[in-house]
C-alpha cells in the first residue's frame, strides 16, 4: 500500500520466497512419501491444493477424509468421509497393525 515502506515490502517478498521454498519441500516430500493422508481439507486452497496431484503422478497411495468431496476424490486410493474424531484413529491403528504385520 501507499504508507507501506521499502522494509515492509522486502519483509513481504522475502515471506513469499520462504513459502515457495518450504513448498517446494513439501511437494517434494509428497512424491516421495509411502502414503499421503489428506485430513479435513477441501482441497481448494493454494498452494496446499496441489500436493494431492503431485502424489499422484508419483503413484503414492492418496487417502481423503473429509465429510464433503474435494476436488482430488478421484485420485485417492481411499475415501473416507466419515466423523474425524472416529476415523482417524481407526486409520491410525489400521496403519500401525499392517506396519507390524510386515
Amino acid at each position: 500500500g501507499e504508507g507501506m515502506n521499502a522494509a515492509a515490502w522486502l519483509a513481504i517478498l522475502l515471506g513469499w520466497g520462504l513459502l515457495s521454498w518450504l513448498f517446494l519441500g513439501v511437494t517434494r516430500l509428497a512424491a516421495q512419501a509411502d502414503e499421503l493422508w489428506v485430513i479435513g481439507s477441501t482441497l481448494e486452497v493454494m498452494p496446499a491444493a496441489s500436493i494431492v496431484p503431485v502424489a499422484a503422478q508419483a503413484g503414492v497411495p492418496i487417502t481423503i477424509m473429509n465429510m464433503g468431496r474435494t476436488q482430488d476424490d478421484r485420485l485417492a486410493t481411499r475415501l473416507i468421509r466419515d466423523d474425524i474424531a472416529i476415523a482417524l484413529p481407526q486409520l491410525v491403528d489400521e496403519t500401525i497393525a499392517e506396519e507390524q504385520g510386515k
